[in-house]
């Protein structure tokens, strides 16, 4: 794709708007360092981040993005829209929140690093035209520029399907003539994921952010080093056929690595796992994994999960994930395993792990934050999603299929 190109007109009514890295033509820049995929796109205060794409079916379900941080946290959450080009009305909207409540003060921003993760939002869009452009809309406003998200970007022509762009108030930024980048995204769909990661690329678990698209050093000022940066090798693209061919197959998401990640040490059998696990705090409960019988999940005391892998013989756990959200402690009643996801219920809320992604985040029910955390005495699958019995709040389920949520009668 390309960045839009404006007359001379269209220029001079934006001369009053280049301040900043959110502003005005890119004249100037640095050539973007196009072999790495560290790349970023600072999404903060009143500019908007477009990025096109073709419908693979009628629906959008779900938005994956790569995500990081600089050294300071973002104030207000990630927002996402699906629109049709041209009209200001979303079709769908969604986030992906920065804030998690805590029984003491509010703590930010715990969840985002300086590593880019994977993160979901749930977006629900009907009555796409399969084949069809539609816009992803990605934005933050009350967060400052000093502390932006930052959304993994390529900075090159790696999605031939969609456009990325910029916007304030709806009228797009210029950007300099002949500068190509996508954002890094997966959507899940009727009709298969779409997704802007080349068929091949791998992208690392724990890449840190790198230079801006104007080569600009976020940690230049920050006393802190750079981690080391590794070229990929980009899959050559295939020449197009010459005329009338066939829809090409969605390709995957990004390479992820296995789980659980191994751990050193020789192979262990279940009770092995069971030993090791007791050793670390009193085992709750442990189940196996109905939708993948190689996995047994164990919970201990204050420590959340333990998952234990039959095939490689490990036992990983997910403390890491604990210190991102500031949890020094969760204990975990009991779970519910589906398909594409495991939800736990804790004294602390209900957390949800999504298989494809690889990675744990906590669900708000019923999109209500004031039941962010507050305990969850049971969680199990119904005929068409999974339901949550709160402590003192009564039950509520999530409708799978709709991505609804309504209160249960007890």
């Amino acid at each position: 794709m390309r960045l839009s190109r404006w007359s001379p007109s269209c220029l001079a009514c934006l001369a009053g708007l280049l301040l900043g890295w959110a502003a005005g033509a890119l004249a100037g820049e640095p050539e973007p360092e196009r072999d790495y995929t560290d790349g970023y796109m600072p999404v903060a205060g009143e500019v908007r981040h477009v990025q096109t794409f073709k419908s693979s079916g009628t629906t959008v379900t779900g938005v994956s993005l790569r995500l990081a941080r600089t050294t300071e946290v973002p104030e207000d959450d990630l927002f996402i829209e699906i629109r049709e080009p041209g009209k200001a009305e979303p079709l769908a909207k969604g986030f992906i929140p920065v804030e998690w409540q805590n029984p003491g003060p509010k703590v930010r921003g715990k969840a985002v690093v300086r590593f880019y993760q994977w993160f979901s939002g749930q977006v629900k869009a009907e009555g796409l035209v399969k084949g069809r452009t539609y816009e992803l809309v990605i934005s933050s406003p009350d967060s400052f520029e000093a502390a932006p998200w930052l959304v993994n970007a390529f900075y090159r022509d790696a999605y031939p399907d969609g456009e990325y762009r910029r916007e304030r108030a709806g009228k797009p930024i210029v950007a300099r003539a002949g500068t190509s980048f996508d954002l890094v995204f997966v959507l899940s769909g009727d009709g298969g994921d779409v997704t802007s990661v080349p068929q091949g690329l791998k992208l690392e678990e724990r890449e840190h952010f790198g230079l801006g698209h104007d080569g600009k050093d976020l940690l230049a000022d920050s006393g802190l080093k750079r981690p080391p940066r590794q070229l990929r090798v980009w899959p050559a693209r295939e020449a197009a056929p010459a005329a009338d061919p066939p829809p090409a197959a969605d390709p995957p998401p990004a390479e992820l690595p296995p789980i659980p990640a191994p751990v050193e040490g020789p192979k262990m059998s279940r009770e092995q796992a069971l030993a090791a696990a007791a050793r670390e705090g009193r085992v709750l409960w442990s189940q196996a994994d109905p939708a993948d019988a190689d996995l047994l999940w164990i919970a201990v005391e204050g420590k959340f999960l333990r998952v234990y892998s039959a095939a490689a013989g490990t036992l990983a756990g997910f403390d890491d994930y604990l210190r991102l959200i500031g949890r020094d402690r969760l204990d975990v009643a009991g779970m519910a395993c589906g398909k594409d996801a495991v939800w736990a219920a804790t004294d602390h809320g209900a957390f949800l792990y999504d298989r494809k992604t690889r990675s744990w985040s906590q669900c708000a029910v019923n999109l209500d934050l004031n039941l962010l955390d507050v305990p969850v005495e049971k969680v199990w699958l119904t005929e068409g999603g999974v339901a949550f019995r709160l402590k003192g709040r009564g039950e509520y389920e999530l409708d799978l299929t709709a991505r609804k949520w309504s209160r249960r009668q007890p």
